[in-house]
């Protein structure tokens, strides 16, 4: 799998410089634990003789860039991988080997990430499983499913608690941090 989540990540790195060729959706107002709509991108780099295609869903029009970030630290702890892109502002975190299901053994490695570019506003996800499988590809049984349980991990945020932001600005920016949770949050 870390093979894969590298080619992943480089790919991650092109669609960030090509993110403004992209249809953007337009968001008139920003919604608290919801998105205006959901939908599935494909994204294909090729490499020399490879091409790579990984699907990433995106929920649009969020209040915060952070939700799923934050849903998946409230429901599975620290991320396992904190990567900073080329836009400084654009930061993907991974979970590794997590059981998204109760009743399935199946591990999956989730990445989050989101944008706000003055136009649009989205958090977004991408699902492989243990088998390098794209859990978002159009052959996935689980894609509908998938798109729906992010869909509702945003709805079920909750969103008093914060122990989220305190953990991801101080690996994020230790200035910022301090700025907002000061010496006594060492």
């Amino acid at each position: 799998m870390r093979t894969k989540l590298v080619f992943i990540l480089l790919f991650l790195g092109f669609l960030n410089i090509h993110a403004q060729t992209e249809t953007k959706i337009k968001c008139n107002r920003y919604l608290k634990n919801n998105y205006k709509e959901s939908s599935i991108h494909k994204f294909s780099s090729i490499n020399e003789k490879d091409t790579l295609t990984i699907n990433v869903a995106r929920y649009e029009c969020v209040y915060s860039t952070f939700y799923l970030d934050k849903v998946m630290f409230d429901k599975y702890g620290k991320w396992d991988n904190f990567y900073r892109l080329k836009s400084p502002n654009q930061i993907v975190l991974t979970w590794n080997n997590i059981k998204l299901f109760e009743d399935s053994d199946v591990e999956y490695l989730v990445a989050t990430s989101g944008l706000e570019d003055g136009v649009s506003m989205y958090t977004s996800v991408f699902v492989f499983d243990e088998n390098n499988n794209d859990m978002f590809s159009e052959a996935s049984p689980k894609r509908d499913f998938l798109l729906n349980y992010f869909g509702e991990m945003i709805r079920n945020n909750k969103s008093r608690k914060k122990d989220f932001y305190d953990v991801f600005w101080k690996e994020a920016d230790i200035e910022k941090w301090k700025m907002l949770y000061g010496k006594s949050n060492k």
